[in-house]
């Protein structure tokens, strides 16, 4: 549903997932993101703690939003994208070592520059 939304359907992007208490952690991270790595991002904050949306909450992070800490979701979407994820086939040739690469430097670039 979110590509009615304007969201990319492009398999090249980063998504970040927040709930709408975490939104200023997701401000930081995408900004930090925008300068620290070369991938494309999407951004959402989904409302009430991501449960209109199941596809957001299929992580350790909804755990975090359900005790009421700030916390964001960063995936590939591969289970969306993937049709060989968490099977026989989901093989190390279909890992793009160099978006984690990216990715890495972006979440790098993130913690020191994050106040605590």
């Amino acid at each position: 549903p979110l590509r009615y939304l304007g969201y990319p359907t492009t398999r090249n992007f980063i998504a970040l997932i927040a709930d709408r208490q975490s939104r200023a952690l997701l401000a930081a991270l995408e900004q930090a993101l925008r300068v620290g790595c070369h991938l494309p991002t999407a951004s959402i904050a989904v409302p009430w703690r991501g449960h209109l949306l199941p596809e957001c909450r299929l992580s350790d992070h909804a755990n975090f939003w359900d005790q009421g800490y700030p916390a964001v979701m960063l995936t590939d979407t591969a289970f969306l994208r993937n049709p060989y994820y968490h099977t026989p086939r989901d093989v190390i040739a279909h890992l793009d070592f160099d978006a984690m690469v990216e990715l890495t430097l972006g979440l790098y670039y993130f913690i020191r520059n994050h106040p605590a």
